[in-house]
């Protein structure tokens, strides 16, 4: 399992709840300006071995971002962006999102990232297991 098909299947996952107005892989699509909201891009983090034999075992850990814009209140912008927050997590946490060779992703965090004019920004970390080759001894 690569990691560009791990970030694909996040994107793939989030594209399915058909609502988002622009999704995009957030280290491969460059800058995350979205011209429509609501917004999401995916990226992958950093890993960290978990276990080298005789199976490499690799804990990796992705970001999904969520942008919304609401120009009425900050109250507002919230309550609009915590709707899609549950509804991305329900659709990614527990899930191997028909991937072979890893553990399910399972949810670690959801951080406020920015709020201004209007646009709010979250970052909802994931984590899954990925079994890597068997290591020559």
């Amino acid at each position: 399992m690569d990691t560009t098909a791990l970030e694909d299947a996040l994107i793939a996952a989030v594209t399915a709840l058909n609502m988002f107005g622009k999704i995009q892989s957030a280290g491969r699509d460059g800058d995350f300006n979205p011209m429509k909201y609501p917004a999401a891009a995916a990226c992958f983090m950093s890993d960290e071995t978990a276990a080298a034999s005789p199976r490499l075992l690799t804990d990796a850990k992705f970001a999904v971002f969520i942008k919304d814009k609401n120009l009425v209140s900050e109250k507002a912008a919230a309550q609009g962006i915590y709707s899609l927050l549950d509804q991305v997590r329900d659709a990614i946490h527990g899930n191997t999102l028909g991937q072979d060779d890893i553990e399910p992703f399972y949810i670690r965090g959801r951080d406020l990232i920015d709020y201004d004019k209007g646009i709010i920004s979250y970052q909802l970390t994931f984590t899954c297991r990925v079994t890597g080759q068997v290591v020559n001894a």
